[in-house]
């Protein structure tokens, strides 16, 4: 197994059992639930990251490598949830003057997608999970553009 390190931490994931890449606790790729190992005098310490994302799992090992190494830590990472984001959003659309019903159908599936599979936070939002995301959608795909309508607004 090649160990992924960041600053001084060592990553990992732990898989899910239905996840492919479940012998592969260096493929940090997926949507698995990201892990970090660290040694505090002479003892190895593990502790989950709090993420399921690359990036989430790059801020936490670099603020544990900061706390490690007794630096003061940075600022706290933006924890803006996914339906505070798309609230935000529509307000957004709103203040332009953009037609707001059918993003705002929309926000509400990626909500509720998001509450649903676990991913509470904008920064835990993978591409992995937008695929899984838009293809939960119900619409059709051959016969159908409002699948393209929906997702174009949603871009």
């Amino acid at each position: 197994m090649a160990n992924q390190i960041i600053g001084d931490v060592r990553v990992y994931s732990r898989h899910h059992k239905e996840c492919k890449r479940k012998d592969e606790p260096s493929y940090l790729k997926c949507g698995c639930v990201k892990w970090m190992q660290y040694t505090v005098d002479g003892k190895t310490m593990r502790e989950s990251a709090n993420t399921r994302s690359l990036a989430g799992l790059k801020v936490a090992a670099e603020r544990k490598t900061k706390e490690l190494r007794g630096e003061a830590p940075a600022l706290q990472e933006s924890t803006k949830t996914v339906e505070a984001a798309v609230t935000e959003w529509l307000d957004f659309r709103a203040q332009n003057g953009v037609g707001n019903k059918k993003a705002a159908r929309l926000g509400e599936k990626l909500v509720a997608w998001c509450k649903e599979n676990r991913v509470p936070y904008l920064h835990q939002v993978t591409t992995e999970h937008t695929t899984q995301f838009r293809n939960s959608l119900p619409y059709r795909t051959a016969t159908s553009s409002s699948l393209k309508v929906h997702w174009s607004a949603m871009r």
